[in-house]
């Protein structure tokens, strides 16, 4: 149940990643970029085969992508989501439940974060103690809306844009904390912690006192 935590060298991002309580497999994944500018997580559809893959593939391939590319930032990350639905595709057997992910990339340059996101994986702004969603589920009925590895030919990210200031952080982050920790309790830890780091494990544990059934992701990293 203890939760892995790293950071970059220069400790500008850091890492958080742990199974939960039930879980026995790992299907979150994460990615950075060497220059801590590119963040990447994906959720692997919980209970589907090859979850585990399939987040470990859409993490690798939207990375891949983004460092090959000299597209504006929207165009790059509309390719890096379709790169990362094609890598999710190609572990389909057509046997049974096929693999599927979400995915949400941050790209900060600029005084700016762009985000893109597929499902229900998360990206928030950390300003001044209080907590600002950047994205908005892709669900209905209890379920998804969007994911990679969906049965069409790329299902299409939501891409928004957001200033960024100095002493700004940004939180990726997969439903086994947002699913159980709500907004209010993560800014209320935010305020209460000297660092991210802090801030990581106390989250997890909150969301671990919270029934902690899901596994649990983070990379947040400071402007």
């Amino acid at each position: 149940m203890t939760p892995t935590i790293s950071t970059t060298p220069d400790t500008r991002v850091t890492m958080l990643t742990g199974l939960g309580r039930i879980r026995k497999r790992q299907e979150d994944a994460y990615g950075v970029s060497p220059d801590g500018r590119v963040l990447v997580l994906a959720d692997g559809m919980g209970g589907h085969q090859k979850g585990d893959e399939a987040s470990k593939a859409a993490v690798t391939a939207a990375l891949e992508s983004l460092s090959t590319q000299w597209l504006t930032t929207g165009a790059a990350l509309l390719t890096a989501c379709k790169a990362a639905h094609g890598a999710v595709s190609a572990l389909h057997t057509g046997r049974g439940r096929e693999p599927g992910s979400t995915v949400v990339i941050a790209i900060m340059r600029d005084s700016g974060a762009t985000i893109a996101h597929v499902g229900d994986s998360r990206a928030y702004r950390l300003r001044d103690g209080l907590l600002q969603p950047l994205t908005e589920d892709h669900a209905s009925f209890g379920g998804l809306s969007r994911c990679l590895g969906a049965a069409m030919d790329s299902p299409l990210p939501t891409i928004t844009r957001r200033t960024l200031h100095k002493g700004d952080r940004i939180l990726l982050c997969s439903d086994g904390l947002h699913g159980l920790v709500s907004d209010v309790e993560i800014a209320a830890i935010w305020r209460r912690s000297p660092d991210s780091a802090t801030f990581a494990q106390r989250a997890y544990d909150a969301a671990m006192n919270a029934g902690g059934h899901d596994n649990v992701t983070m990379v947040i990293a400071e402007v």
